[in-house]
């Protein structure tokens, strides 16, 4: 690609736009850069149209951003000209003497690869793809395929362009099935999940498939499929082998010898567990499909034991496991789960819900035919609900476990009967014992007399699928609650927190997505906003979640993590997420002593935590002594019955004010030591990059500042100090001896004079250390920022002197 030798990297053109009289002129050398006739007049609208499309609009409203509010406009984007396509810094920017004037510059940095070099460039990484890739028009007829795609298939590009995507469907799903993923498409824009395929030789295959639909600008769209071949041998897919199980599920006669052999090699204490299931599903699949996606679940889940189908659409788990029936009876709740989750992570569910009938040998069986006759009598006897149940064969076990089905059945009523409740516990800072934000806790009254918690009914929820819909409904109404509650305290500072459960396979894809589409629809302030994951849940799957945690802090709100400590490698994770909160779990809060090892794991994951720019949250605060040891060890908040047990927003409105300073002030461990949010000057002023000394004189000549802060994109780009200013302008400006040169002076930007190698503290500082700074340089001033870099406000001496003679005269008093 050859460029004119006109023109040069480097080269700058002006322009200028009157609002007056709508006159557009320009450097004579900017139409040819533009293609234009270098004879040419052109139009501030032709100017416009030489910006690639997508850019020219963001162009447009700059433009008239610049107008309103008049401020620099600058940016780096691509021009389009008859020929070539350039790399170019455009800058637009009111005209100083008269603001009816618009100018502007672009400047040409580098070529760009013209339209025709670019596209054939994307189709090559498209053809060249390692995994399968297929694009389709509206009606799903093939546009393009390439290599890899026309490889897993058998098909050659040709045989495929023009044809239905039906020709390579598996026949494994049913008509509504298809109709369904392509509804989920066209609302959602993607869809992702294991799908079966047909190759040319009618060979099934299964694939982890992602399809996506993009809208062009002139109303047509087109879909988009990427898609990576499964390694799943070929025995298990091919349905036509004679005598083969078409999924590679074992039958009942290689299940049995299985049970058999586990059976005489079972040590003495251990037993034999066998859980026969049958699944109820949302749509008609095949037999095939059906024994695919539950090998697939089971292989996946890695749960232990051998699996095999007894007979037709009936399934059976066997294991050896130790005589404990607590742990059995967790292993078959975990078992419900894999099976009762659903399938793919857009909420296009397979799966509805799992029965399972249980024997146990030597228990309710004494040898494996009776095991596997046991389980399916106990499966047969009870019939589908519309959630997943455990059922036992052997009565004790039953009753034992029985509650958990009784109140299962009720959670599920009273979630129909919408009969969530809300309550809500102050979160106490250290300190100054003022309430900074609620946890807003999930709360149901049951009809039953059975005895329960809230962390049990929590945990059947999330083994039903039910807690996204909890979760949905506690933030909806905690949102709605924090403007009554702020106004109650007279505190709009006042934050919320709420609880997000990442337990489940298809929630932890979608669950994210969904509170962040409840928090805007709020209209909430989400500065004032806490969610709080599960440690474990985010650990579990790191590299998602802390995608997810990022999410949510792009959206303004606060992440904390609940649970801190409760047996998972977190510290060799933390300081990989920037998270703002970490809650240290009760159990470490419970029976506190200055010698234990929790005290020196709070201690050390406070100054951690701290190191990291995050607070510390210790929940279970019930005692002055607990208060005392976690002041000591620097936990920045605190939550417990200490403070106030949770109560409903009706008794929280109607309780009165009673400040925890009252009984509380004297048990703070240590005397309050200041930071820089003590002399933190927040109003301060702040100049442009590119502002003239011009200006800068007025601001000088109107205030007493001695500095002046040049911000980027929130943070400090540079300071400008009086006695700069002073030493760069002409000393005879405004004097009987000025001259022209002494004005020109006033011509230089601030970006020139400004100084670079300032100093920062973060805002939690101690004093001491901008007393030091001061010390020896006390006509300088101090950036003041949270641990983002975000510029907070500035300090300096004369602030400091300040502050220091205020605490004098009151402890004078």
């Amino acid at each position: 690609m050859q460029l004119a030798s006109t023109f040069k990297s480097g080269q700058q053109f002006t322009w200028q736009f009157n609002l007056s009289n709508k006159i557009f002129n320009c450097d004579p050398l900017l139409p040819p850069f533009l293609g234009f006739e270098a004879t040419k007049k052109i139009s501030l609208g032709q100017f416009f149209s030489r910006f690639e499309s997508h850019q020219a609009s963001v162009i447009s409203q700059a433009f008239k951003e610049v107008i309103a509010s008049q401020t620099r406009f600058d940016t780096q984007t691509l021009i389009n000209s008859a020929e070539h396509r350039y790399i170019v810094d455009f800058s637009i920017f009111l005209n100083e003497s008269n603001p009816h004037i618009v100018e502007g510059s672009l400047c040409y940095v580098q070529p760009f690869p013209s339209i025709d070099l670019e596209s054939k460039f994307l189709k090559e990484v498209f053809l060249q793809a390692d995994n399968a890739r297929m694009l389709a028009t509206s009606d799903h007829r093939v546009v393009m395929a390439n290599k890899t795609f026309c490889a897993e298939t058998g098909y050659k590009e040709h045989e495929l362009v023009g044809q239905s995507t039906r020709i390579i469907k598996s026949g494994q799903y049913e008509p509504e099935f298809y109709a369904k993923l392509w509804e989920t498409v066209d609302t959602t824009k993607h869809w992702r999940g294991e799908l079966l395929a047909k190759n040319k030789q009618g060979e099934v295959y299964a694939r982890d498939m992602r399809l996506q639909r993009f809208d062009m600008e002139d109303g047509c769209h087109f879909y988009f499929a990427s898609s990576v071949k499964l390694d799943i041998p070929s025995s298990q897919l091919d349905l036509q082998a004679p005598g083969d199980h078409p999924s590679n599920v074992p039958d009942k006669d290689s299940y049995v010898q299985a049970l058999q052999k586990a059976f005489k090699t079972l040590s003495s204490d251990q037993t034999i567990v066998v859980a026969t299931f049958k699944i109820k599903w949302l749509q008609k699949i095949s037999e095939f499909t059906e024994s695919w996606l539950i090998l697939q679940r089971f292989q996946l889940s890695k749960q232990q034991g051998t699996l095999g189908e007894i007979s037709k659409g009936i399934y059976s788990i066997f294991w050896a496991e130790d005589k404990n029936p607590d742990k059995i009876d967790g292993l078959l709740r975990n078992l419900l789960k894999i099976f009762s989750d659903g399938f793919d992570e857009s909420g296009f569910d397979l799966f509805s819900s799992v029965n399972i009938g249980v024997s146990i040998l030597s228990v309710d069986a004494k040898k494996p035919a009776q095991l596997i006759a046991h389980s399916m009598q106990t499966l047969i006897a009870n019939p589908a609900k519309d959630y997943s149940s455990v059922y036992y064969f052997d009565p004790r076990l039953s009753k034992r476990f029985d509650r958990n089905q009784v109140l299962a059945s009720l959670l599920k009523n009273a979630l129909k009967e919408k009969k969530v409740e809300v309550y809500y516990q102050p979160i106490v800072a250290i300190p100054s014992l003022q309430i900074e934000e609620f946890e807003a806790l999930f709360r149901i009254n049951l009809d039953t007399d059975l005895d329960y918690d809230t962390q049990e009914l929590i945990g059947i929820a999330e083994t039903y699928n039910w807690i996204d819909e909890i979760d949905a409904m506690v933030t909806k109404v905690a949102l709605a609650s924090l403007p009554k509650i702020q106004q109650h305290y007279q505190n709009d500072n006042i934050a919320m927190a709420i609880n997000r459960s990442l337990a489940n396979d298809r929630v932890t894809h979608c669950c994210l997505q969904d509170t962040i589409a409840i928090l805007l629809d709020s209209k909430a302030d989400l500065s004032k906003v806490t969610i709080e994951l599960t440690e474990s849940a985010v650990f579990d799957n790191f590299d998602q979640q802390k995608q997810w945690v990022e999410a949510l802090q792009k959206q303004g709100a606060k992440v904390a993590i609940d649970d801190f400590g409760t047996g998972y490698s977190s510290f060799a994770y933390l300081h990989n997420l920037s998270v703002d909160y970490i809650k240290i779990d009760r159990s470490f809060v419970t029976g506190l002593t200055l010698e234990s090892n929790e005290y020196t794991m709070i201690e050390m994951l406070c100054k951690l935590a701290h190191k990291m720019g995050a607070k510390v949250i210790a929940e279970g605060v019930e005692t002055v002594d607990d208060f005392r040891l976690l002041s000591r060890a620097k936990v920045d908040l605190l939550q417990g019955y200490l403070f106030s047990r949770p109560m409903s927003l009706e008794t929280l409105l109607a309780s009165p004010i009673t400040p925890y300073s009252e009984t509380l002030a004297t048990s703070v461990y240590e005397i309050y030591q200041p930071t820089l949010r003590d002399i933190c000057c927040k109003e301060f002023t702040v100049v442009e990059f590119d502002e003239r000394l011009s200006s800068i004189k007025k601001r000088f000549e109107n205030c007493e500042d001695q500095h002046f802060i040049i911000l980027d994109n929130k943070q400090c780009a540079g300071v400008l100090c009086r006695e700069d200013y002073h030493a760069a302008v002409s000393p005879y400006i405004g004097t009987k001896g000025e001259q022209k040169r002494d004005l020109l002076t006033l011509s230089k930007r601030a970006h020139q004079i400004m100084r670079k190698d300032f100093f920062c503290l973060h805002i939690d500082a101690p004093i001491e250390k901008a007393l030091h700074f001061f010390a020896q340089h006390p006509s300088d001033v101090i950036i003041i920022n949270n641990y983002n870099n975000t510029c907070l406000g500035i300090t300096t001496a004369q602030a400091l002197l300040t502050y220091q003679l205020s605490e004098s005269e009151k402890a004078d008093h």
